[in-house]
């Protein structure tokens, strides 16, 4: 009879690298949003600065744990997960931003457009995930509902 340990590393063994690369760049992909984010959070010049100040505080709180999310569920799947900055920076399809003292307008164009991509590359990989690991699915799935509902809800300040 197989041990528990055996029957969830060939479980694992299963999942295959691609997967895995979408965990790792999702991971990658948080860490540089939240740093972005944190950076339009300190910037941020407007007459709605309270309000977004707050928003994005909150937002740069949710994707900083979710970095570990990601991250913990590589290792579960006995992966090393991205865990330095340049590693991040390479893997990331968000660019790293530098700003200046910014605006409302260019807060919510900025997270509109990183939405998007973050989106996309959710879903994918979500798709991906439903076939093979229900657990990185069920991760994936509640982060894509979690994407979707703040790009409803930045799409609402811009119209």
């Amino acid at each position: 009879m197989k041990s528990l340990s055996q029957t969830m590393n060939e479980a694992f063994a299963q999942v295959p690298d691609t997967l895995i690369d979408y965990l790792s760049i999702i991971t990658a992909d948080y860490f540089v949003l939240a740093q972005n984010i944190r950076g339009l959070h300190w910037n941020l010049v407007d007459k709605n600065f309270h309000e977004l100040h707050e928003e994005l505080g909150d937002l740069y709180e949710q994707f900083s744990a979710s970095i570990d999310v990601f991250a913990e569920r590589l290792r579960q799947l006995s992966e090393l997960p991205p865990s330095t900055v340049s590693e991040m920076l390479s893997m990331s399809e968000i660019n790293e931003i530098i700003t200046d003292e910014i605006d409302s307008d260019y807060v919510y164009d900025y997270l509109l457009t990183e939405f998007d991509k973050l989106q996309d590359t959710l879903r994918t990989a979500q798709k991906m995930a439903a076939e093979i690991d229900e657990s990185s699915n069920n991760i994936l799935s509640e982060h894509l509902k979690m994407i979707e509902k703040q790009i409803w809800l930045y799409k609402s300040n811009v119209e």
